[in-house]
């Protein structure tokens, strides 16, 4: 990887370490490249297993796509929170609060995020850095980390989640493109990591295939439509 320089964020933002998160979570796509599938079907593959970074469960899905792999980029990072409810059903709201650094190819931003939870769980909110670098013309990776920030106050009724070694990279093929997403999150709360990382597996492995499929749906053809200039 590219070692790049950036300046650093202003006192009134928050410092989240880019760089390292971005080294960590190509690290866990490496690993999990690695695990057994536990779900397939056709342009659809769901694995998990530990992450070494995160000492956490992570989850693995390997999509398919007939759409541009630009198109993509565009609907999973410059408008995650345009879109996302779109595909989550958990989604609450979202918010780009800032754009930490900026360089050729990369860029970095601070968002949060509110989702509703099913019970018992807690619902969650997230506050994380994004980054998204274009690694080649035919592959980026969006890179996401928590941040540790007191002065941005935990909504009532939420708990704060972290996210670690979490990550898009879409990558050009002949037919389209294809989404290598790994996802670890300490949901936090009551719940210890023992719990996630082993009662709650085949719940969260649904989940991810649920929207593994809803994108498939959704991205093929917003991403198609915005192709042929019908967006």
């Amino acid at each position: 990887m590219t070692s790049m320089s950036f300046d650093p964020p202003s006192e009134a933002q928050p410092f989240v370490d880019m760089q390292r998160a971005e080294v960590q979570a190509l690290d866990a796509l490496r690993v999990s490249a690695g695990w057994r599938p536990r779900i397939s079907e056709p342009g659809i593959r769901i694995s998990t297993g530990m992450l070494p970074h995160a000492a956490l469960r992570g989850y693995r899905s390997d999509v398919e796509f007939h759409a541009p792999a630009q198109a993509l980029v565009m609907l999973i990072a410059d408008q995650m929170v345009e879109r996302l409810g779109e595909w989550n059903a958990e989604f609450v709201e979202g918010k780009r609060l800032a754009t930490l650094r900026e360089y050729p190819g990369c860029i970095d931003w601070l968002f949060h995020v509110w989702y509703r939870t099913p019970g018992p769980l807690a619902n969650r909110e997230y506050l994380y850095g994004v980054r998204k670098r274009t690694v080649s013309d035919s592959e980026t990776c969006i890179t996401y980390q928590s941040v540790v920030d007191a002065t941005v106050p935990v909504r009532r009724g939420y708990v704060r989640g972290q996210l670690l070694s979490t990550v898009h990279r879409v990558l050009a093929t002949p037919t389209g493109c294809r989404v290598e997403h790994v996802l670890a999150t300490d949901i936090g709360g009551l719940f210890p990591r023992w719990v996630q990382n082993h009662l709650l597996t085949g719940s969260l492995l649904q989940a991810n295939l649920r929207d593994a499929r809803r994108q498939r749906e959704l991205f093929q053809t917003a991403a198609s439509d915005r192709t042929n200039g019908n967006a």
